[in-house]
């Protein structure tokens, strides 16, 4: 007996817009047109894509109690999709049949002026990403640092001049999130993925700016 499974995920092709900077009122006479405050916007295109998982079991898994089998083949489909899916919104290089990831985002969403240049990890490295996140009236919130666990290691071992640690990391009960801060300053959460590797090595923003439609 062979039992097969798989899952997938489809994005369907449109377009989505989006604000690139909000317009800005100012004082009018009372008979004055009023002012012109316009936001300025783009838009991206969103492909479609299919990721499945396919897994064949022998008969001796078979024999398994069906609750715990059941279980095992349906975690074990759910880890595939989303360990591909996890990378793909990363590295993904869009076009036909593929997910456009943050680091082949169109130029018109992430420009190539907002890239930062690291030689190595230093006490200044997350106030440089910090900071050069965003636009120029605030600090933006909610934001996440990507980066696989080499980098997180180094965050972690980086040293002052008395020896003291520099960054603190906390780690979160699922393994892969926690926090990288220091004792007088703010914490940034962090996740961590294994596509963090290639041209970029890491990557900073908003989680819940990247939508991804599926059915």
């Amino acid at each position: 007996m062979f039992l097969e499974a798989s899952h997938l995920l489809a994005v369907k092709h449109t377009k989505k817009g989006f604000v690139i900077e909000h317009g800005e009122g100012d004082y009018t006479a009372e008979t004055d047109d009023y002012e012109d405050a316009e936001p300025s916007t783009d838009f991206v295109n969103i492909g479609k894509a299919k990721i499945t998982s396919y897994c064949e079991l022998s008969d001796e898994a078979a024999k398994l109690p069906d609750t715990i089998y059941q279980g095992m083949v349906r975690d074990n489909m759910q880890i595939a999709i989303r360990k591909k899916i996890a990378k793909q919104i990363i590295v993904g290089l869009g076009g036909a049949n593929q997910i456009t990831g943050i680091f082949k985002a169109p130029v018109n969403v992430i420009p190539l002026e907002s890239n930062i240049e690291i030689s190595v990890i230093d006490a200044e490295t997350m106030d440089k990403m910090v900071f050069g996140y965003g636009r120029s009236e605030n600090v933006e919130g909610g934001a996440y640092l990507f980066l696989n666990k080499e980098y997180l290691a180094a965050f972690a071992s980086l040293r002052d001049g008395l020896g003291k640690r520099v960054y603190n990391i906390t780690l979160d009960k699922n393994g892969n999130t926690g926090t990288i801060s220091s004792d007088s300053s703010y914490a940034v959460s962090y996740i961590i993925n294994i596509a963090c590797a290639c041209t970029y090595c890491m990557a900073y923003g908003k989680p819940a700016a990247y939508e991804m439609p599926y059915f």
